[in-house]
């Protein structure tokens, strides 16, 4: 049987990512949520306003996105995700104009959670990958 933690990073994926349910954010971030990404600009300390400006921003992206959970590994309060999302290229980026390509993105998240809520993700993906899918020559800097 799942925990209160597994139940949480699974909403996270599942109706958060995979359905674009912002309704759950409450419900599985703790108020002082950190999200530590070297590719988003507001850093770990934007909390849950700034992960809803994540989800917003690649939902504009690719108005289509679901995620996959390849393999997961619990440890104690960590939560360690191995994932996959896809989507198709409708939205503007690094000023790459929508080439409605289906883009596949590979990433890494390390979730800490107490209680049932996500208190830090810690997550590595392959923008550069993403990037050339999309149709870039050179990478953005």
């Amino acid at each position: 049987m799942p925990s209160e933690n597994e139940i949480a990073v699974g909403k996270f994926w599942d109706a958060y990512w995979s359905k674009g349910d912002q309704s759950v954010a409450e419900e599985i971030f703790d108020p002082n949520f950190r999200d530590i990404d070297p590719n988003w600009p507001s850093g770990a300390d934007g909390g849950i306003p700034a992960m809803i400006e994540k989800h917003n921003f690649y939902y504009g992206l690719m108005p289509d996105l679901h995620c996959k959970v390849l393999r997961q590994l619990v440890v104690g309060d960590q939560i360690v995700t191995r994932w996959q999302a896809v989507g198709t290229h409708h939205g503007e980026y690094a000023g790459i104009k929508p080439t409605a390509n289906e883009i596949t993105i590979s990433g890494i998240s390390i979730f800490t959670c107490r209680n049932g809520k996500i208190v830090e993700q810690v997550i590595e993906f392959d923008v550069v990958g993403m990037l050339r899918q999309m149709g870039a020559t050179t990478i953005p800097t």
